[in-house]
């Protein structure tokens, strides 16, 4: 095809056809309609919630001492951003599970990579790991404290406690759901065991593994707020008790929204980063 019969409009290769890209754009459209949809009813319900907790507070269908209101929480809020009375118990929680998730979670994907690996160290330890596994750790956080003391150690260390598991069992999981033929033609094509593993077999355990770390931080916060809660100096957790031993409800319902902030930032930063790492499946495909 010569140089003036493409000016003539037939184009060239890397045009698109117009059928497509018109078909492509309105899919794009569609779905920016269906998030915002999804973000309008989000905010809707929320608004309902709160509207409905404070007019049943207001109108005496509720005490506001055992469920305050979301005007006073905000109140609360404010006060307490403006005077930093919850600044430092924050900074002390979000430490603590950044401590937790970060040590269980490296270690709990070297486990998992190690025993996916070794098939006969995977059979050793498969028993011992589902008996541990199965123990509620959460209830464990007062040995946990007898261990390390009521400072930092003893939170971090109920935290890893719970991130490892998770990421142990997600991480074997991940390995042992790559796709045989994957497998198979890299075998064909030469790859070394090194190669394979970093090649092949760690991509296709990512996935499981982020899956493992979103869950893993919500849980490494959640064993930091136990332990706080059954003894500390400071933290969130330590704040929650405080307030609600002094019927403070506004106080505990204003550290729960903090708390619940915590988590999607967690959580958020783990979809980020996982879209990052992933970006490689959606090009190929």
């Amino acid at each position: 095809m010569t140089g003036k019969a493409v000016a003539q409009g037939l184009g060239t290769p890397h045009d698109p056809d117009p059928a497509v890209a018109e078909i492509i754009d309105r899919s794009r459209r569609a779905e920016r309609r269906r998030l915002a949809v999804i973000w309008i009813s989000r905010f809707v319900l929320l608004a309902v919630v709160l509207l409905f907790w404070e007019a049943a507070v207001r109108g005496g269908l509720a005490k506001a001492l055992f469920f305050s209101q979301p005007t006073a929480v905000v109140e609360f809020l404010a006060n307490a951003i403006r005077t930093g009375e919850l600044t430092n118990h924050t900074v002390v929680t979000v430490v603590e599970t950044i401590y937790g998730f970060v040590i269980g979670s490296a270690a709990g994907i070297v486990a998992g990579l190690t025993l996916a690996r070794f098939a006969t160290l995977d059979a050793i330890f498969d028993p011992f790991l589902n008996v541990l596994n199965s123990l509620p750790r959460v209830a464990l956080a007062p040995l946990f404290i007898l261990w390390f003391g009521i400072d930092q150690q003893s939170k971090v260390a109920l935290a890893v406690s719970l991130v490892f598991f998770i990421l142990v069992v997600n991480t074997r999981a991940g390995v042992r759901t790559v796709p045989e033929e994957f497998i198979i033609i890299a075998r064909s094509l030469g790859a070394g065991e090194r190669q394979m593993f970093t090649k092949v077999i760690l991509p296709g355990a990512v996935p499981a593994i982020f899956a493992g770390l979103r869950l893993g931080a919500v849980y490494s916060l959640l064993g930091v707020v136990v332990g706080e809660m059954i003894a500390a100096r400071a933290g969130l957790g330590q704040q929650l008790t405080y307030y609600s031993g002094t019927f403070n409800t506004a106080g505990v319902f204003a550290v729960l929204v903090i708390l619940g902030a915590i988590a999607a930032i967690l959580n958020a930063a783990m979809v980020a980063i996982e879209t990052r790492l992933l970006r490689w499946q959606v090009t190929n495909r």
